[in-house]
């Protein structure tokens, strides 16, 4: 019984391993994982190694998804196969997907999806497990109610798919229970091994992006091979006994709000070489920024980080079904803490527009950012690059933000899927009935060092939105 199952009653499960339904693979036995896509095997689960996508289905139609879930994997071969030589080859062998089917004693499946019910709802493998091919590279979860409702919870290794994979691939899964005729994605591994720099330009990217001239050590070995695995390992157990990270604070924003939100964000007034709009996104995040001022130092001479995580695909000119693990770049956008304490919302939404359409945000930074993070990986040094992003000096807070807002829920055939929740992170922001969910991550409170009065002076602020200027 799953560690939260006791609050819900009893149910029943089995479990039957899902292969690709073609018995003739005349593909290559074996691929090489890039190494950008082995980095996400390595970190521990709480940092979405192997992230759940959990969909709340009107009716559950158990033969169909199978069925159909047996022709996806005949499009997407690598998500049948298993991991060996510790994440470096991936065998195209067929070995299936287990898929696992709970039958609830609850009447009807959760509207609102908490969490930490993830851990019962989802399958969660280690990720060295995983690595050595112990363990699946993806698995289905079905729990189904006594009403016919049902959460289809799909896991997978982050090396595998990356967010923008995963809902490719939910995509394809969907149009084929429909009975549509679907085309299989992309994979141009050979275009994307043409795109690493080469060591004089690596070193060129490193030093303009990040102020660095990475060389592998032993350091950086022991690092990434005894110290990573071994501190994942104790964080994995906290995550899959304790549901450590899956504590993230949950607001509601309606369509009217974020129309209001918008409107009220965008600049009357901007200079001859401005745009005078902004995004929904753009004026979201501002809004948050705007109510994590109570978490900020009235004399500080610090920055604020902004960091986006955006897909890269379109920088990389390669089409929107890439299959890829790494297909995403860590955008940072450091704002003089000043700044945020003066600045209005227009003029902070139109700083953040103007940062990720013609600065850091923009596709030739993007691609720069891309190969230069890549490029480190494959020289064993990317924990040197990763430590530039995420440990950026004098900053005074942090807030990670991954939009997933513009996701459509797929309709396996029994009517499109009600709501969604994930434990991909850091804050996600989520489509939901009537506007978006904000899964907001609870270290951009830790970041600022702040108080529980502080956080929750901010997370009022943040639910209370600006005043209809006349």
């Amino acid at each position: 019984m799953g560690c939260f199952q006791w609050l819900f009653g009893q149910s029943r499960s089995s479990t039957e391993v899902i292969r690709p339904s073609m018995k003739l693979y005349d593909g290559p036995t074996e691929m090489i994982v890039p190494k950008g896509e082995q980095m996400f095997g390595m970190m521990p689960l709480c940092f979405a190694t192997y992230p759940a996508i959990a969909l709340r289905l009107p009716k559950c139609d158990e033969k169909r998804l199978k069925q159909s879930l047996s022709k996806a994997l005949d499009l997407v071969p690598k998500a049948a196969g298993r991991y060996k030589e510790d994440g470096e080859i991936i065998q195209l062998n067929g070995a299936g997907v287990p898929f696992t089917v709970v039958k609830s004693s609850e009447e009807s499946a959760p509207v609102r999806i908490e969490e930490k019910r993830l851990l019962d709802l989802a399958t969660f493998h280690r990720p060295w497990s995983v690595r050595q091919g112990l363990c699946a590279a993806a698995a289905i979860k079905l729990t189904i109610y006594k009403d016919g409702s049902g959460v289809l919870a799909f896991s997978r290794s982050h090396m595998l798919f990356d967010g923008g994979s995963a809902w490719t691939f939910l995509g394809i899964w969907a149009s084929l229970a429909k009975g549509d005729s679907v085309k299989a994605p992309a994979y141009q591994q050979d275009y994307m091994q043409r795109l690493l720099p080469g060591d004089g330009e690596f070193q060129e990217l490193a030093m303009k992006k990040y102020g660095v001239s990475p060389k592998a050590s032993i350091f950086s070995k022991v690092l990434k091979r005894i110290v990573i695995p071994l501190v994942g390992a104790i964080m994995d157990t906290f995550f899959l006994h304790g549901g450590w990270s899956l504590t993230r604070h949950r607001l509601f924003f309606s369509d009217d709000d974020l129309a209001r939100l918008k409107e009220e964000a965008t600049p009357k007034e901007v200079p001859a070489n401005m745009d005078n709009w902004v995004t929904t996104q753009e004026a979201l995040c501002a809004h948050m920024l705007l109510a994590f001022r109570p978490l900020l130092k009235k004399d500080s001479a610090g920055d604020v980080q902004m960091m986006f995580l955006l897909d890269a695909r379109k920088a990389l000119s390669l089409p929107s079904n890439q299959i890829m693990g790494n297909g995403l770049t860590f955008t940072s956008i450091s704002i003089p803490t000043q700044q945020v304490l003066s600045m209005d919302l227009p003029g902070l939404a139109s700083h953040l527009h103007q940062a990720l359409s013609v600065r850091e945000g923009s596709l030739e930074s993007q691609k720069e950012l891309w190969r230069t993070i890549t490029g480190a990986c494959h020289r064993g040094v990317e924990n040197d690059i990763m430590r530039k992003i995420h440990k950026m000096k004098n900053i005074d807070l942090k807030f990670a933000v991954n939009n997933s807002s513009k996701r459509t829920l797929p309709d396996f055939g029994s009517g499109r899927c009600q709501s969604v929740i994930t434990n991909a992170g850091p804050t996600i922001f989520l489509p939901a009935d009537g506007g978006i969910e904000v899964h907001l991550d609870p270290s951009v409170f830790s970041s600022a060092g702040c108080t529980k009065a502080q956080r929750e002076e901010a997370l009022r602020a943040m639910t209370a939105l600006p005043k209809k200027v006349q």
